[in-house]
Formats: C-alpha cells, structure tokens, sequence
C-alpha cells in the first residue's frame, strides 16, 4: 500500500525535468521555425542573398556546358537536349536515347574559363 502511494510522488517529481526538456525542445522548434519562415520571406521578397545566387549561376553555367557537350556528342542541336532537360529527362536519359556513354563526355566543371 505504501509502494502505491509513492507513485503519485515519483511522477511529481518527474515532471519538471521532463516538462523543461519538453520546453526546451518547444523552444528549439521555435527558433527552426522562425529562421525558416524569415528564409521563406527573404525569397518571396526576392532578397535571397549572394550564396544562393552564386549557386544559381554555377548551376546554369554547367548546364550550359553539359547541354554544349552533349551537342557535340550527339549531333543534336542544343534547343532539343534543352527542351528534352525542361521536361525531365536527366543527363542518363538522354545519352540512353542517342546511345552515348556520360563517362566519355569531358567533367564540364573542369572546363577552363
């Protein structure tokens, strides 16, 4: 009977410790999910900072190459392997469909500038 009514106790003890985790980790929420909604804003406001527009040049700049590449490669002209990237194909489909291997084609990030 005593073991029993120290159950009551134990888990009033308990809970602060585990109500301050539970907080804690609110908190930590929290702070993520602001930094997110700020991030989400900055880009719909169009202020989306020098690193991720770096990142989009370098993206399109080795697309650009790899669509050249592939070109050359192929003999098709670039609109069409550009058109055939707007609807999804990846690099693997396209060199599949005019029999190329991608490991043959030069790394256009070794490319000089």
């Amino acid at each position: 009977m005593k073991i029993i009514a120290l159950i009551p106790l134990v888990l009033l003890l308990a809970a602060p410790c585990r109500a301050e985790s539970i907080l804690g980790g609110l908190e930590t929420l929290g702070e993520s999910l602001n930094r997110l909604n700020s991030d989400i804003l900055d880009r719909l406001n169009g202020d989306t900072g020098s690193d991720y527009q770096e990142q989009i040049r370098r993206y399109q700049m080795l697309e650009a190459a790899r669509v050249h590449e592939m070109s050359e490669v192929t003999g098709v002209d670039p609109d069409v392997i550009r058109r055939l990237r707007a609807e999804g194909s990846t690099w693997q489909d396209i060199a599949d469909m005019y029999d190329v291997n991608l490991e043959n084609l030069p790394d256009p990030r070794i490319m000089s500038d």
